[in-house]
């Protein structure tokens, strides 16, 4: 663990094969069986990954990461800056930039989002967007989404709503089923808006 630390100062590495890349480091916290492994892991600071394989080759921007990943898998094998993933795979090979990842599976490709949930935002790319409940917001497959909300289980889940933008869903279900649609609002158990 830290075996190629050098110059980096305050840091705390301990478990099977931690922080191996480490150079020159500051203030960061490393624990658990191959947490922070990997070359890109090189002169991070103030990175927090704790748990199995816990931002595992993970790239964080040289010097910018200022990232806290907490469960197994946990910001593995992606990008991160300035972001908190809390949960096994929460932020799993994700582009992330100022995010907050709560829950298992929790996604987070993309900017300025809140996911709190199993499996909440998806696999799809957000950015500006609020996704609280299991599979919230877990509509958007591939392409870029902005300032969407979905609160409940299963809100905003509709597989076909790529580029769909500041839209609203809140309930059990509540849906905004369409390809890019804009400004709709879902409120109520399986409420549904279509263009």
């Amino acid at each position: 663990s830290g075996e190629t630390l050098s110059t980096g100062t305050s840091n705390i590495i301990l478990g099977n094969n931690s922080a191996t890349s480490l150079q020159t480091g500051v203030g960061n916290i490393i624990l658990g069986d191959e947490a922070g492994v990997g070359s890109d892991f090189n002169d991070e600071n103030n990175i927090i990954a704790i748990g199995l394989s816990a931002g595992k080759n993970t790239d964080f921007d040289g010097n910018i990461g200022d990232s806290v990943l907490i469960g197994k898998n946990a910001g593995r094998t992606g990008n991160s800056q300035n972001t908190v993933a809390i949960g096994t795979d929460s932020g799993y090979a994700d582009n992330s930039t100022y995010n907050v990842l709560v829950g298992f599976g929790t996604k987070g490709d993309g900017t300025n989002n809140v996911g709190l949930g199993y499996s909440a935002l998806g696999s799809g790319a957000h950015n500006h967007s609020v996704a609280i409940g299991s599979a919230a917001l877990g509509g958007v497959s591939t392409s870029n989404s902005t300032g969407n909300v979905a609160i409940g289980y299963q809100a905003f889940r509709n597989p076909d709503t790529n580029d769909s933008n500041y839209n609203t869903a809140i309930g059990y279900q509540a849906n905004v089923g369409s390809d890019a649609l804009t400004n709709a609002i879902a409120i109520g158990y399986q409420a549904q808006v279509s263009a």
